[in-house]
């Protein structure tokens, strides 16, 4: 009798088991850390894939390459092993693993975010003219990346390499279906954004969008945007940090990151008033605020066709705005402090600095008369499922917005 009760425990403990197995997702299990070589990459160029695993068993695994939407794109043979990094300090010199697996992009991706084992993004560009850069912010997110509960900023590191794992952020993830929309309608290329300066066909667009986490921009970078807007380029940005690159602050100097190729260095002072002459609008200019709307000021602008309401839902937390003087409960736009040739004020509302009354809203901004046209939407929370992902309103401005901006 005990020897049956004991069969019939075994026998419950392993359809227990079994059922624990087939929900499981193997390769959560199995990759532990995961990163390529380049930043991007081109239609037949090779991606050299390095990871490791949390199995000290070596075992190959089918890894799927899919679209932001889920799509499976591709699938290639990942052999899993564990290894071990020889960094002593992974946030500065990276991972350093040994080649693992190759994959050759194919003319079945175009260019676009993809995904690697849903988690890990994958950067294709084109080599032909576009009519809007997409500037997926790679080199942000993998600054804010957490290693061993640290990042680059908590632990004051002085560079960072590329070289270690980096996964998709909620922004992007929160933008699939506007980069679909964009996709089926417009000739798009994507790039990362330390490409901005170096890789010069987002040059030939005439709209470059910049949306998520963009605090920390390069000398190069920065040059590369402003001879752009300069030229007569347009930027549609969905930020709340834009190009504030002092990353901390050492007794004797300010030193900012990337790896020795593109080395970040600081063009301001410290907590000090970001540079407007980028792109006008800052997180000094705004700040916080618990209203979770802007009023529409101008409601026959081009960027509010199909809109039928006076506020525009949005449930964002820090916002970013240029300077503005408050007159009447309604904002203006300080054009002489900026030393820019136009401004104008589309959707507003109330936000606060440090004590000091700004505004937050979507404002269009231009240098010159010759220069191109800065929308900002006001936040980097805008980019967000809870926001586009869900709201209406939110989906048609920002697609009216790029309409708008294409058409100048």
């Amino acid at each position: 009798m005990f020897k049956e009760l004991k069969v019939i425990k075994l026998l419950i403990l392993i359809s227990l088991l079994t059922g624990i197995i087939f929900k499981m997702d193997f390769s959560d299990l199995a990759i532990q850390e995961l990163y390529t070589d380049k930043l991007s990459y081109n239609q037949g160029d090779t991606v050299e894939i390095y990871s490791s695993s949390k199995s000290i068993l070596p075992f190959n695994l089918e890894i799927d390459i899919t679209d932001l939407s889920g799509k499976i794109i591709s699938s290639f043979d990942l052999a899993v092993t564990k290894q071990k990094s020889p960094s002593k300090d992974i946030l500065q010199y990276g991972l350093g693993y040994k080649k693992y697996t190759e994959f050759i992009i194919s003319t079945d991706f175009k260019s676009g975010i993809y995904l690697i084992d849903n988690k890990y993004p994958l950067i294709v560009k084109s080599k032909e003219k576009s009519e809007i850069t997409v500037v997926f912010p790679f080199m942000n997110n993998i600054l804010y990346q957490l290693v061993n509960h640290k990042n680059v900023f908590s632990n004051n590191t002085p560079t960072t390499s590329f070289n270690r794992t980096c996964e998709i952020d909620s922004y992007t993830k929160g933008l699939a279906s506007f980069f679909s929309y964009l996709n089926t309608n417009y000739q798009v290329n994507y790039i990362p954004d330390v490409e901005i300066g170096t890789d010069s066909n987002y040059r030939f667009s005439d709209l470059i969008i910049v949306y998520g986490k963009s605090t920390c921009w390069t000398p190069r970078m920065k040059t590369g945007l402003e001879q752009y807007i300069g030229n007569g380029g347009n930027i549609l940005t969905m930020v709340s940090y834009f190009a504030n690159n002092i990353c901390w602050q050492s007794k004797k100097n300010q030193i900012t990151l990337v790896d020795s190729s593109n080395v970040a260095k600081g063009w301001q002072q410290y907590n000090s008033t970001m540079p407007l002459s980028l792109t006008g609008a800052t997180y000094s200019g705004s700040g916080y605020s618990d209203d979770k709307y802007y009023k529409i000021k101008n409601i026959n602008h081009p960027i509010f066709n199909g809109i039928n309401k006076s506020k525009i839902d949005i449930d964002a937390h820090l916002f970013s705005a240029p300077p503005v003087k408050w007159s009447n409960n309604s904002p203006s736009i300080k054009l002489g402090l900026m030393k820019y040739y136009d401004g104008e004020i589309l959707a507003y509302s109330n936000a606060n600095y440090k004590g000091f009354q700004g505004s937050k809203g979507i404002f269009i901004l231009q240098l010159d008369s010759n220069s191109g046209k800065i929308l900002s939407l006001g936040a980097e929370d805008w980019c967000l499922s809870r926001n586009i992902g869900e709201k209406q309103q939110l989906q048609i401005i920002t697609k009216n917005a790029v309409d708008y901006l294409i058409q100048q």
